[in-house]
C-alpha cells in the first residue's frame, strides 16, 4: 500500500506539468530569463487590468522603457507582456516587445494577435501607466507643458 507522500509525489510529478503553462513544453525549449521575469514578485497593479514590473524600469527622462502586462480578455492571470517606450514629453507610450508563452522575447511586429489586442484595448496610452512612470521621475502632465520658475528677482516665492 502506498503510503500518503508516495501519493503525493506521484500527483506532483503526474499533475503539475497538466495544468502549468510553464511546463507545457520541456525545459529545454523555454528561456529562464523570461519565465522570470514572468514569475516575478515585484509587479505592481497601476489599474484593474494592467501591472508594471517595478525593477525593469530604465532610462532617462523623458524616455523610459518598462515591462508591462495586460490581462487578455480582462481575465486575471492571462497575461499579454509587453515592453514600452514611455515618453514623459510626448505622454505616449509605444511597444516594442514582448514575452512568448515559452519565455522568449519577440518583436512587437511578430506578436500573437491576442497580445496586440489587449495592448489596444488596455495599454495604449493608457494614462495611469504613464502617469505612474514618469511621475516616479518627477514629471507630471501638468508639469512638463508649464515654463521653468523665474528665478531673475522678479518673481518672489512663497
Amino acid at each position: 500500500m502506498a503510503t500518503k507522500a508516495q501519493i503525493l509525489t506521484s500527483l506532483a510529478i503526474w499533475g503539475v506539468p497538466l495544468f502549468s503553462t510553464t511546463l507545457a513544453v520541456p525545459l529545454s525549449e523555454q528561456n529562464p530569463i523570461g519565465i522570470q521575469l514572468m514569475n516575478d514578485l515585484a509587479w505592481h497593479g497601476v489599474s484593474d487590468q494592467i501591472q508594471i514590473h517595478q525593477p525593469s524600469v530604465q532610462g532617462k527622462p523623458p524616455h523610459i522603457d518598462v515591462w508591462e502586462r495586460i490581462s487578455i480578455a480582462n481575465t486575471y492571470g492571462n497575461w499579454a507582456y509587453v515592453k514600452n517606450l514611455i515618453d514623459c514629453q510626448q505622454w505616449t507610450q509605444i511597444p516594442f516587445s514582448t514575452i512568448d508563452r515559452n519565455g522568449y522575447f519577440v518583436s512587437w511586429s511578430d506578436a500573437p494577435r491576442s497580445v496586440k489586442a489587449a495592448w489596444e484595448a488596455h495599454g495604449q496610452g493608457n494614462e495611469r501607466v504613464i502617469t505612474g512612470v514618469c511621475g516616479l521621475y518627477g514629471i507630471t502632465k501638468q508639469g512638463r507643458d508649464t515654463p521653468e520658475t523665474d528665478k531673475s528677482g522678479n518673481y518672489v516665492e512663497r
